[in-house]
């Protein structure tokens, strides 16, 4: 054999073995992986659920009763003592919030009727003068409408859904009727809650 027949069986060998390193080093096919969701979808999808925690929020406040919107409030500050922190109970201010009044506060160390402040007695948690106590006390602790909403702070409607005690005819034919002073003061204190508190929340402004 020629030296140059050699020479291209050593190639075409070499060739060979080089396409056999080739084929070794082959990587192997790379799996196919999800990529990670981005910042910014998982944002949306963080505003989409507070949303829809929201709406179901608002919607069992609505049908909830009174008892079970209590429990609730309950289990929420025994749950998260801290998150229901003392700025967010200051913006927390029910209707119903009995007020506290300051020591010495003038409002009750007057009559609770006409203002006077001379010649005061107890009347239930308030002060009333001596001349009103007697104007309650007469026609046998009675009183007529149009005092019951003005003393006792009550409208028309509500006033007339107080028990009366009796009516009678006034002038022109007119019909005048009475409340017992005792009734009254029951319907005010279910109302705010006090006579105190009556006197309180009706001089707010």
């Amino acid at each position: 054999m020629s030296s140059n027949a050699i020479s291209n069986k050593r190639k075409e060998i070499n060739g060979g073995e080089n396409d056999i390193a080739d084929r070794e080093n082959i990587s192997p096919p790379m799996k196919m992986t999800k990529a990670a969701p981005s910042k910014a979808k998982k944002a949306v999808t963080g505003t989409t659920a507070a949303k829809s925690n929201k709406a179901l929020f608002e919607t069992k406040v609505k049908a909830a009763t009174e008892k079970e919107a209590k429990d609730f409030l309950k289990v929420l500050y025994k749950q998260h003592p801290v998150a229901v922190s003392e700025c967010s109970l200051s913006m927390f201010n029910p209707k119903n919030m009995p007020l506290v009044a300051a020591p010495g506060d003038p409002l009750l160390s007057r009559c609770f009727i006409c203002s006077t402040e001379a010649g005061l007695i107890p009347f239930y948690d308030v002060k009333q003068c001596g001349s009103c106590s007697a104007e309650l006390n007469e026609h046998g602790g009675t009183i007529t409408r149009d005092k019951v909403m003005s003393y006792f702070h009550f409208g028309k409607a509500e006033a007339d859904k107080i028990k009366r005690k009796s009516s009678s005819h006034g002038y022109f034919n007119s019909v005048i009727y009475l409340y017992d002073v005792k009734t009254v003061v029951k319907a005010c204190q279910k109302k705010y809650g006090s006579l105190q508190q009556m006197v309180l929340k009706t001089n707010m402004n």
